[in-house]
């Protein structure tokens, strides 16, 4: 027997491959996914609503009276960039803005990968966006920091809002705005589920999706 009673499972964020974990609930080991989850597999979930945290930041965007609104994100076909990009899309939709393929950088996560997106959206088109909303908050970093380089106002110019609000979004200057992750909340709810799963073996999974919340702070703001 597994001296394992149960498994808190947070995926990274370039995996698809989920066989291991299918592996361990068929075998009758309690499996939580919290934060990154794997869509595929039935077991109790704990996420963040990654949609409507997106649909927030840019429709904060639209509100402040940006308009040409680029989205820099993570590689395709993930789970969470994939729930942010249609959160992005909506917002656009709803306010009647055009969607532009141009305007969606696909590429990594880090604070680089920020900066080479910036370099793209401004350097090869035609029409340079007058705001970015950011996969994450490190993506967010760099695009300022990129955008500082050319010496484009932040936020009077061209608006800058992140994903996460890592400790860094308000350390910045500008400071920036951000979706708060509401991962205390995350991490306390999937061990509530996982003692309930050990607990009691036929427990039936349940998702648990927690909304973030909008910050506002400079790097959308365009009065100076």
């Amino acid at each position: 027997g597994s001296s394992l009673d149960g498994l808190l499972a947070c995926v990274s964020s370039n995996s698809n491959n989920y066989v291991h974990f299918q592996e361990m609930i068929d075998d009758g080991l309690p499996v939580v996914f919290f934060d990154r989850v794997a869509s595929t597999i039935q077991t109790s979930k704990v996420m963040q609503d990654d949609y409507n945290g997106a649909f927030a930041a840019v429709e904060h965007l639209i509100e402040c009276g940006y308009k040409r609104i680029a989205h820099i994100t993570g590689p395709k076909e993930l789970f969470f960039t994939e729930n942010r990009l249609k959160g992005y899309l909506k917002a656009l939709e709803k306010h009647g803005l055009p969607v532009k393929g141009d305007m969606v950088v696909h590429s990594g996560f880090s604070q680089k990968d920020g900066e080479n997106d910036v370099a793209l959206l401004f350097e090869e088109q035609k029409e340079t966006p007058d705001a970015l909303f950011a996969v994450n908050d490190r993506k967010g970093i760099g695009a300022i920091l990129a955008l500082k380089k050319r010496n484009i106002a932040i936020g009077k110019k061209v608006g800058v809002i992140g994903f996460t609000n890592d400790p860094i979004s308000e350390i910045i200057t500008p400071t920036m705005s951000t979706v708060a992750e509401p991962a205390y909340e995350i991490g306390k709810i999937a061990c509530d589920l996982l003692l309930k799963h050990i607990r009691k073996s036929n427990f039936t999974a349940e998702q648990v999706t927690l909304s973030g919340e909008l910050i506002i702070r400079e790097s959308t703001c365009r009065v100076k």
